[in-house]
């Protein structure tokens, strides 16, 4: 037991370490490239991408609401440790464009949708929860990556 405890305190801090790298890239990035979580800009972006994609994160926000603003760089980072991944993909939704597929599907923002194996319908939604996309993505991300699904 005790020696599990330790692997959870190592990948705990494998976790934050690679947060914390991955939150000075996203700053980076804001300036020096072009973003790699995609704008959003009508639903047959999604439906291409999760007939490409295993799994496909979606970033519902608004340039108003100041949560979404201050977590756009660590949901950058996110997408930046994925960028080279054959199994995911990462958008960003405005919520305030025409053609945005989940305004009506939020309730508050930012909310993030996680979409699997070419399903229209999200498999899980988070209202404003970064932490739990972030160890939900990985998780998928390491199984995906080792063969386990």
């Amino acid at each position: 037991q005790q020696g599990m405890q330790q692997q959870g305190m190592q990948q705990q801090g494998m976790q934050q370490q690679g947060m914390n790298m991955g939150s000075q890239q996203g700053k980076q990035e804001n300036f020096s490239q072009q973003p790699v979580a995609k704008p959003l800009q009508h639903i047959k972006q999604l439906k291409d991408s999760l007939k490409k994609h295993r799994v496909v994160v979606v970033d519902a926000w608004a340039k108003w609401c100041q949560p979404c603003v201050q977590l756009k760089p660590r949901f950058e980072a996110l997408a930046m440790k994925y960028k080279d991944s054959p199994y995911l993909d990462f958008f960003t939704d405005d919520i305030d464009n025409e053609n945005s597929p989940h305004a009506s599907k939020v309730t508050a923002v930012p909310s993030f949708f996680v979409y699997t194996d070419g399903d229209l319908q999200p498999k899980k939604h988070f209202q404003g929860d970064l932490d739990k996309v972030e160890t939900l993505v990985n998780r998928l991300a390491h199984r995906l990556h080792t063969g386990e699904i």
